[in-house]
């Protein structure tokens, strides 16, 4: 089932460049996939996870993804690394880059919000969790490809998270990122800061270049393989909605760029209601907080988003048949902070 989801998605060809580059320079060998597909072909997902275990086989290199990162260049990552950056700032470069995203790396669905002047990109792991070396790879590309876009301005990111276990080696995580990084979170994000975006002009500002590449990159996203990006959406907008304490259709509606009819419409047509997704979203939550010991009953009643401790815990007995603490104790396992 796993090796089916990974098949769901592709990154474009040319990212092989950044893995033969990395290979070269740490005189390793090079994965033979790497060579299968022209420049303008898309690597299957579940093969470039494949790439980037063959080369962790070979090293012991800590936090692997964010060294292989480090070799990535502009035209690797194609189309959607010069169409994005025309934009005079880097916040308005934003929407384009999240909306062109899937060009250069096409898997799990981005949202993308603005919250009390902080930007945060998230990912969920509603298609799978490919591990921590293809997603911090993933992420720490797309912020090589602003900090190449923006250079010499420094990029300003407040923090990220990642849903997997915290690693030995975190200090090779802050001093990438620049950042506090955090581990066992409900999604992998990476925040800014608005007013600081905001400031960031950029170099090539180019409209009639914009329009072109834009035509291009039209064009390139309608070949994509489609697969049904609705649920995954709706569930990471709960989550983030969660975690800002603020949840209800209409916010979640504003979110997806949907009105509070048209969501309801396409919840029903895939045999759902809002509150069957939500209770859904909080249960799967709930699991991954209940696993964490240093986390009382109350504190994840809190980041469920429940004004009442019991009204949390009556939810969980209707969802699992049994309270909380007693799941704990029957499914006794223990992800550190």
């Amino acid at each position: 089932m796993f090796e089916n989801k990974l098949n769901q998605g592709s990154v474009c060809a040319s990212l092989a460049l950044m893995i033969i580059d990395f290979c070269k320079a740490h005189n390793l060998q090079v994965p033979n996939e790497c060579f299968l597909y022209e420049m303008d072909e898309r690597i299957p997902f579940n093969v470039w996870c494949y790439i980037l275990e063959k080369i962790k086989l070979q090293t012991n290199i800590p936090a692997l993804g964010l060294e292989i990162a480090n070799f990535i260049q502009p035209p690797y990552a194609g189309i959607v690394s010069y169409l994005s950056f025309t934009k005079p700032t880097l916040f308005e470069a934003v929407p384009e880059f999240i909306h062109y995203g899937r060009l250069a790396y096409d898997f799990n669905f981005m949202h993308f919000q603005i919250e009390d002047n902080e930007i945060e990109f998230s990912w969920g792991d509603y298609i799978a969790r490919p591990g921590l070396l293809v997603d911090e790879n993933a992420i720490s590309l797309l912020i090589n490809i602003v900090r190449h876009a923006i250079t010499p301005q420094e990029l300003p990111l407040k923090s990220v998270h990642f849903i997997y276990e915290k690693p030995d080696n975190i200090s090779k995580y802050n001093d990438f990122f620049k950042c506090p990084v955090y581990f066992n979170a409900a999604v992998t994000s990476v925040c800014f800061s608005v007013t600081e975006v905001k400031n960031i002009s950029l170099p090539k500002t180019d409209p009639f270049l914009h329009k072109l590449l834009q035509k291009q990159a039209d064009s390139l996203l309608n070949k994509l393989s489609s697969y049904n990006q609705f649920e995954q959406k709706i569930r990471i907008c709960i989550i983030s909605s969660l975690k800002n304490k603020k949840i209800n259709i209409d916010i979640i509606a504003e979110q997806m760029g949907l009105s509070i009819k048209n969501l309801r419409e396409s919840l029903h047509e895939y045999g759902y209601t809002f509150n069957d997704i939500l209770n859904d979203v909080r249960y799967d939550l709930a699991k991954k907080y209940l696993s964490n010991i240093k986390l009382s009953i109350n504190e994840i009643s809190d980041l469920l988003g429940y004004s009442e401790q019991s009204v949390f815990q009556r939810a969980f007995k209707t969802w699992s048949g049994e309270t909380p603490l007693k799941w704990r104790n029957d499914n006794n396992r223990y992800f550190p902070l």
